[in-house]
């Protein structure tokens, strides 16, 4: 065999065959450090394994981190619907609630100018009944209201129309026509007669409107005296 074919086969049997390789290098005095070398590779493929399984690790976490940030972010969304949904429903709620209170404003409007065109028309026709013709109306100052007002040469009538008297119903005309008479003498006279109009009077309004002298009447007819 030539010498190149020999090198070349010696060159394969090297690369090939590891008995050999290991046989060869104990010849030579290198066996030592091919073992070391094999050591080395074994650590390094040891560490590369673990450093796989670190990396299949991370993922496995990573993947759990962003299936919970899935899931955070679909609660949120929710959360947020659930938010929008409570504004709509609070908005319709408060407009319906607008519309319930503008209509209860004015049937309470109604209702309150329905008993003060009936307070005034009774409070005429009982007065004409006792031969009194007087023009009753009502009468709006600037920062007075009256209900019920009529005017004669030497006495007015003021008074107030509620659709339940009790007590400080009664108490409140006393304050009414003392603002009138103070400032606006103008319109009180010499002597003022009090009264209330209700649809219903209370058992205590009753006595305070006896014991002030207070002409207190409902649609039924009067239930204190009038004293002119």
């Amino acid at each position: 065999m030539q010498k190149e074919e020999l090198k070349k086969t010696l060159l394969d049997m090297l690369e090939q065959d590891k008995e050999f390789r290991h046989a060869v290098a104990g010849a030579i005095g290198y066996k030592e450090i091919l073992d070391r070398i094999v050591r080395v590779e074994e650590r390094i493929a040891k560490v590369e394994e673990e450093i796989k399984e670190l990396r299949r690790d991370m993922d496995t976490r990573f993947l759990k981190v962003e299936e919970r940030f899935a899931k955070v972010e679909e609660e949120i969304r929710d959360l947020m619907e659930e938010s929008n949904r409570l504004r709509h429903d609070m908005h319709e709620g408060f407009k319906r609630m607008d519309k319930r209170l503008t209509y209860i404003e004015s049937f309470m409007d109604n209702i309150s100018v329905s008993i003060e065109d009936e307070a005034r028309d009774m409070i005429s026709y009982l007065l004409k009944q006792k031969g009194i013709t007087l023009n009753v109306t009502d009468l709006v100052l600037p920062d007075l209201e009256i209900d019920i007002y009529a005017v004669d040469t030497d006495y007015c009538i003021v008074g107030e129309a509620k659709t339940r008297a009790v007590k400080k119903a009664i108490l409140q005309i006393e304050k009414d026509i003392n603002r009138l008479c103070k400032k606006y003498p103008q319109y009180a006279r010499s002597k003022v007669i009090r009264v209330v109009y209700a649809i219903r009077a209370m058992p205590d309004a009753i006595e305070e409107a006896k014991r002030r002298d207070i002409w207190l009447v409902t649609a039924r007819g009067e239930l204190t005296e009038l004293k002119i």
